[in-house]
C-alpha cells in the first residue's frame, strides 16, 4: 500500500489529480450502485410478496374445504386452476399437505405423489418462520402458507416459484449500473486531465523557468505569455518578472562589487609592488652605470651582471605574481603549489609596512585538480584581511595540504578575533547581509563567493596566536568530477 502511494506521489500532478478524482468516482458510484440494487431488490421483493399473497390467498380460500374432507382429487383440481390462473408467478411446483406431514396433493405427483411424506427439505427451508424465501443465485422463490379454519391449522400449502426474470432484470441493472458509471468515469477523468493540463500550464511555465534558472541564467517570461494580466497567474508571472530584474540587478553589482574588490586589494599592494620593484630598479641602474665606467674589467662585468640578472629575476616574480592573480579568467589550470609561494611572495610588502611575520608551511604535493583563480583569489583576500586584522608587529600563518582527499587551506592572524555575525556569514549558518566588519565586509563576501564555486566549505576558529583561523576545505574528488565532466 506504501509503495502504490510512493508511486502515485511520483505521477504529475496532471496525472494524479485525475486520477484521485476517478477513484472518488467508483467509490462513490459504487456506493450509489449499492443503493440502487438494494432498493430495487427491496421493490422486487415487495412485489413479490404481494404477488404470492394474492396468489396464497385464493389457493388457500379453495382446497382449505377439500382438505378438511381429505378430498384428494378436488385438491388437483383447484392447484390446475391456480396454475392457469397466476401464470405471472411462474409456479413451478405446489403442494398441499395435512398437519401430520403427508402430502395431500402436488403439481408434481410423479415425483411428490398423494400420502406420501412431505420431505424435510420443504420444512427446514423456513425454519426462520419466514414464509418468503428468495434463492438469487438459482433463481427460485419458496413460499407457504399454513391453513387455518376456525383458527386451527388444518394444513399447509409449499409453493416453489420461477424468479429467474427478476434476478436477470437485477443483472442487467448492476451491468447497466457498470458500464455507465465507468464511462462517466472515464470521461470525467479525461475531461479532468486535459482541464488541469490547461489550469496548470502556466505553473509548468514558471516551473521550466526556475529551472532554467537554476541551471543557467534567470530568463523574464515573455509577455505574449501573459494573456490576462489581471487574473492570479498574471499576476504571479508579472512578479516572477519583477523578482528576475532584481536578481539580474543584484548579479550586476554582485559582479562590480567582485571586480571592485579585486582592484581594490590590487590598491592595497601597489604601494608594497612598487616599493619592491624600486629597490631592484636602483641597484640595476648602479650595475649600469658600473659598466659604463668600468666596463672593460672583467671582474666587474660578471658582478654588473649578476646584479642585473637578478634584480630582472625579481622584478619578473613579481609582476608575473601579480598578473597570474588580477587576470585569472586567461588561466584555466589547476591549483599547483607555486601559487601559495607565490601568494607569500605579494604579501612580502604589507608584511614589511606593518611589521608583521608571515609563517608559511606550504604541502601541497602534486597539482590538486581543482581551477586555480578563486582558491588563489580567496586565499589572497584571507592573507591581506589577516594583515589588517593582525596587531603591528603580529603574526600571520598559513598552512595549505591535502589530507584524505580534502584540500584544506588556513589563514590565521593575531588579532582581535572575528565577531559572531562575520563567523555566521561565512559558514553559512546565516544568509542575511554581508556584514562590514572594519570596511572589510565586501571580501568576505568575495571568500564565500569564490569557495562556494568550487562547492567548497569554509571553517572558522581561534588561531594559535589568539586571533581567527579561518580553514577553507575543498572535495579534491568531487572537483575531479566536475573537471572530467566540463572535458
Amino acid at each position: 500500500m506504501r509503495s502504490l502511494l510512493n508511486k502515485l506521489r511520483s505521477l504529475p500532478i496532471t496525472i494524479r489529480v485525475p486520477l484521485i478524482a476517478a477513484g472518488f468516482m467508483i467509490v462513490v458510484s459504487a456506493m450509489v450502485s449499492q443503493q440502487v440494487l438494494q432498493r430495487l431488490s427491496a421493490s422486487q421483493t415487495e412485489q413479490l410478496t404481494d404477488l404470492t399473497g394474492a396468489y396464497l390467498d385464493g389457493l388457500s380460500a379453495a382446497v382449505t374445504p377439500y382438505v378438511l374432507r381429505n378430498d384428494i382429487w378436488e385438491v388437483f383440481d383447484a392447484l390446475d386452476r391456480s396454475r392457469n390462473r397466476y401464470k405471472a408467478l411462474r409456479p413451478l411446483e405446489t403442494i398441499v399437505s395435512n398437519t401430520d406431514g403427508k402430502i395431500i396433493a402436488s403439481s408434481n405427483p410423479r415425483t411428490l405423489p398423494s400420502q406420501s411424506t412431505l420431505p424435510k427439505a420443504y420444512v427446514g427451508r423456513f425454519a426462520n418462520r419466514q414464509d418468503l424465501i428468495i434463492d438469487a443465485k438459482n433463481g427460485r422463490a419458496y413460499v407457504r402458507r399454513d391453513l387455518i379454519y376456525q383458527n386451527r391449522k388444518v394444513g399447509g400449502i409449499f409453493s416453489t416459484l420461477n424468479v429467474s426474470y427478476l434476478m436477470a432484470e437485477r443483472r442487467s441493472v448492476l451491468m447497466e449500473l457498470i458500464f455507465t458509471n465507468l464511462a462517466l468515469t472515464l470521461l470525467l477523468a479525461a475531461i479532468g486531465y486535459f482541464a488541469m493540463r490547461r489550469m496548470l500550464k502556466p505553473i509548468k511555465i514558471l516551473a521550466d523557468h526556475l529551472e532554467q534558472g537554476i541551471n543557467s541564467t534567470v530568463e523574464p517570461i515573455p509577455a505574449g505569455i501573459v494573456k490576462h494580466k489581471n487574473s492570479e497567474f498574471g499576476r504571479l508571472f508579472q512578479n516572477y518578472n519583477a523578482l528576475v530584474k532584481v536578481v539580474r540587478e543584484r548579479e550586476a553589482l554582485a559582479d562590480r562589487l567582485a571586480r571592485e574588490e579585486r582592484l581594490a586589494s590590487l590598491g592595497r599592494l601597489t604601494s608594497g609592488m612598487a616599493h619592491e620593484i624600486n629597490n631592484p630598479l636602483g641597484g640595476l641602474f648602479n650595475a649600469v652605470d658600473t659598466l659604463k665606467k668600468h666596463g672593460s674589467s672583467a671582474a666587474v662585468r660578471r658582478t654588473s651582471l649578476s646584479l642585473l640578472e637578478r634584480g630582472l629575476s625579481g622584478i619578473r616574480d613579481v609582476v608575473s605574481t601579480a598578473l597570474a592573480t588580477y587576470r585569472p579568467e586567461r588561466d584555466e589550470r589547476n591549483l599547483q603549489s607555486k601559487d601559495i609561494d607565490d601568494l607569500a611572495l605579494l604579501l612580502q610588502p604589507e608584511l614589511r609596512r606593518r611589521k608583521l611575520t608571515l609563517e608559511c608551511n606550504n604541502l601541497l604535493g602534486d597539482d590538486p585538480p581543482v581551477s586555480v583563480a578563486p582558491v588563489r583569489q580567496a586565499v589572497l583576500n584571507l592573507l591581506l584581511n589577516a594583515a589588517a586584522a593582525s596587531v603591528e608587529g603580529g603574526q600571520i600563518n598559513l598552512r595549505a595540504e591535502v589530507v584524505d582527499n580534502i584540500l584544506a587551506i588556513a589563514v590565521g592572524d593575531s588579532g582581535k578575533g572575528l565577531p559572531e555575525p562575520a563567523r555566521q556569514f561565512l559558514t553559512g549558518t546565516h544568509d542575511g547581509a554581508v556584514p562590514v566588519v572594519d570596511g572589510s565586509g565586501i571580501g568576505l563576501w568575495m571568500v564565500q563567493r569564490l569557495i562556494k564555486e568550487v562547492d567548497g566549505v569554509i571553517e572558522v576558529g581561534e588561531s594559535k596566536f589568539g586571533g581567527t583561523l579561518i580553514t577553507t576545505k575543498i572535495n579534491l574528488q568531487h572537483q575531479k568530477q566536475v573537471i572530467e565532466n566540463a572535458a
